[in-house]
């Protein structure tokens, strides 16, 4: 090979990885949108359920359920896992002022409709939580061997983020029970 043809190919190489780069910025970016655009669904779901008057503006599901969706969108504009984090936190916190128990008991008497906007909350919560984080996922993986072991021996305590995902989860599953 002549030095004319190493210097093409390098820059053929250098120009391929500079648009591959951009292509995943690009697909990073739309992943972010989508997985924001399903908070906006459950947020128009809501304000329809109130504006039809299924769920009123004044009951404590709305008024939870919408100002933890408004603090997910305004919180994961970049969608990290420490920016869910912190809106599943204030999220959370949010929760416990209106009396978790009491706000449950409220889910479970309201309407199909209403029941199915909580769970496509907790759904997109635990979907976001999962999907932006690989050592999550490779936790979630492993956990009944961790179960296993937890039983066992005393284990460490679990990230954050995976006691966030068991949050989502679990609301969702006493919400709608299989």
């Amino acid at each position: 090979m002549t030095e004319q043809q190493v210097g093409l190919l390098v820059i053929q190489s250098l120009a391929s990885m500079g648009l591959l780069a951009y292509l995943g910025v690009l697909l990073l970016k739309k992943r972010e949108e989508r997985e924001k655009f399903r908070l906006y669904a459950i947020r128009d779901r809501l304000v329809y359920l109130s504006a039809t008057g299924e769920l009123p503006q004044g009951n404590m599901v709305f008024r939870v359920f919408y100002q933890a969706v408004n603090i997910s969108i305004s919180e994961a504009n970049t969608l990290t896992v420490s920016s869910l984090i912190r809106a599943s936190v204030k999220a959370k916190t949010a929760l416990q002022q209106e009396k978790q128990e009491k706000l449950m008991e409220s889910i479970q008497r309201a309407s199909p409709e209403v029941r199915s906007v909580v769970e496509d909350f907790a759904v997109v919560m635990r979907d976001i939580v999962y999907s932006n984080s690989f050592g999550l996922r490779m936790f979630v993986q492993c956990a009944r061997f961790v179960k296993f072991l937890a039983d066992r021996i005393s284990a460490p305590p679990k990230p954050q983020g995976y006691e966030t995902y068991v949050y989502w989860r679990d609301m969702h599953d006493r919400v709608c029970p299989a």
